[in-house]
């Protein structure tokens, strides 16, 4: 009977806990979402705000990670089950019996993995995005560098010859 408790409590555990994750992820969906329009408009200010807010659900995400684990690893020792074998389809395979709380932790499993799948493609956009912002900032800096590096001045090279700047705008003067 003690066991029994135990196991119900565990199992109430794992699964506020596997909610909480759902929550923390469909949050992250959003953010992800709020990223890529602030890349898009190349909003320095809000891109670090949304980082920052990433990094929380991250470190949230973290300790419910941890929480969970340490639920399963109290489920492997009640049920005498390896740790390491122990999923939560075998956990709702095992409490089969107990159909809600069964098809319960089934849903929330579905729904986290249905959520990591989305969370991933937006990342892989968002990582694009970001490559290609890099991408045009290192082309311009080159470019006002090589044009800020033509000859200024006189516009005479070496032995007199009156240098062509053929219309080139220098941005940075040095002499500023």
């Amino acid at each position: 009977r003690i066991a029994g408790e135990l196991m119900a409590s565990l199992m109430d555990e794992l699964i506020n806990t596997l909610r909480e994750e759902v929550g923390q992820y469909e949050e992250l969906l959003v953010l992800a979402d709020l990223k890529r329009e602030v890349l898009v408009k190349g909003d320095i200010d809000a891109l670090v705000e949304t980082t920052k807010r990433e990094q929380r659900y991250a470190a949230t995400l973290q300790r419910l990670e941890k929480k969970r684990e340490k639920i399963v690893e109290d489920i492997a020792l009640v049920t005498n089950q390896p740790f390491k074998t122990l999923t939560v389809a075998k956990i709702a395979d095992m409490i089969k019996s107990q159909e809600n709380e069964s098809r319960t932790l089934i849903h929330i499993s579905k729904q986290l993995v249905t959520l990591l799948n989305h969370l991933k493609v937006k990342n892989e956009l968002n990582t694009q995005l970001t490559e290609q912002s890099l991408a045009f900032i290192d082309f311009t800096f080159n470019a006002l560098k090589s044009s800020s590096e033509q000859p200024m001045g006189n516009n005479y090279q070496q032995r007199g010859t009156l240098y062509q700047n053929d219309g080139i705008k220098n941005y940075f003067d040095a002499r500023q």
